[in-house]
């Protein structure tokens, strides 16, 4: 037997003609049995497969339609030779597999194909129609194998890379939260406040700024050393954040010197709000350790507050609260607020 695909394909098509060899080899068996088998269609039918081969090999695929007609011719004739129907059945079998899996675009499925042109080569010395049926069942099962196991390969790769990435997120997601956090008392830090501040401003949220400081935290560190006064800060820090609205923002600054941004509320309302906190949280005590035995210690918060009105931007709505944290550290625990000028911005340059 010789195959009919003779002529050296172009390195553009030299996948397909390699791809299409598993087709071509299996026509030419079909076709050559038919001949030795002889009645009054053969002639015809080799004819027609012989025209499929050279469609086959012209443009380097059959479409569908072609392929099915292609299946269906060689049904039709084998189906006459009652001898040998059992076993070209499977060869049809084997030939609709081959016309199907050839025109997949996958390379190692391809690469072996080129591999294994020579046990195509070598069909022609096979007599046995047996034989021949059983080594090309055998090249079709290894050649979906070999998709099978590169698929599987490929799906491993992406899985890993799909856990790195996610890792690789986590990590960013984390150290994210850790340069936003203070690390003393959990809340968020100097510059977690001034980009939600700037935030707020953008989406033109109406909102009051609290400036609130330790009052005498010196005292408290030279008294009782600096884990009480840790522990002292974080005991104002839970304090605060317990008693403030859900949606308002608390952060600390540094030292300690807190800030909050409280939304929804005028001035009035907010000085209210925390001159009540101021003296709830005074009337209080507080256990702190030392690191070798606990110490009671009590102490107040004065805070500054200013409104945030058109025309603001975070350094001035800012400096109005520290003003009023400055005339509030003169009394100690105690709000004060300072308001905007009533002129002010409109003499300024546009």
């Amino acid at each position: 037997m010789e195959s009919h695909l003779t002529k050296a394909a172009a390195p553009g098509s030299a996948r397909k003609k390699h791809a299409g060899q598993v087709a071509d080899a299996l026509l030419t068996l079909i076709c050559d049995q038919a001949k030795q088998e002889g009645g009054p269609h053969a002639e015809e039918f080799c004819r027609r497969i012989r025209g499929y081969q050279l469609a086959m090999y012209e443009a380097g695929t059959l479409d569908e339609a072609a392929a099915q007609d292609c299946i269906n011719e060689c049904s039709t004739h084998f189906g006459r030779l009652q001898s040998l129907t059992g076993e070209f059945s499977q060869f049809i079998g084997l030939l609709k597999e081959s016309l199907t899996q050839r025109s997949e675009d996958h390379h190692a499925f391809h690469t072996r194909i080129f591999e294994s042109s020579d046990s195509f080569k070598n069909l022609a010395n096979l007599e046995d129609i047996r034989e021949v049926r059983d080594h090309l069942v055998k090249l079709v099962r290894d050649l979906r194998q070999t998709v099978i196991d590169q698929q599987q390969q490929e799906e491993r790769r992406n899985a890993d890379f799909a856990k790195r990435v996610q890792d690789l997120e986590s990590k960013l997601e984390v150290a994210k939260r850790e340069a936003q956090t203070d690390p003393l008392t959990g809340i968020p830090n100097r510059a977690a406040f001034d980009r939600t501040i700037k935030t707020w401003i953008e989406n033109k949220k109406s909102f009051v700024v609290g400036m609130i400081d330790l009052d005498h935290f010196k005292s408290i560190n030279d008294t009782h050393g600096h884990k009480v006064g840790d522990s002292a800060l974080i005991c104002a820090a839970q304090w605060i954040r317990g008693n403030v609205r859900q949606e308002s923002f608390f952060a600390r600054l540094g030292g300690d010197e807190f800030a909050v941004l409280l939304d929804n509320l005028n001035l009035g309302e907010a000085v209210k709000r925390f001159s009540d906190l101021l003296a709830e949280f005074s009337s209080r005590s507080y256990t702190c350790s030392n690191g070798t035995e606990e110490r009671t210690v009590r102490f107040t918060m004065s805070c500054g507050l200013a409104e945030f009105t058109p025309g603001d931007t975070p350094d001035t709505v800012i400096q109005r609260a520290d003003e009023g944290l400055h005339d509030a550290k003169k009394y100690r625990n105690r709000a004060c607020t300072k308001r905007r000028p009533i002129f002010s911005g409109i003499f300024q340059r546009s």
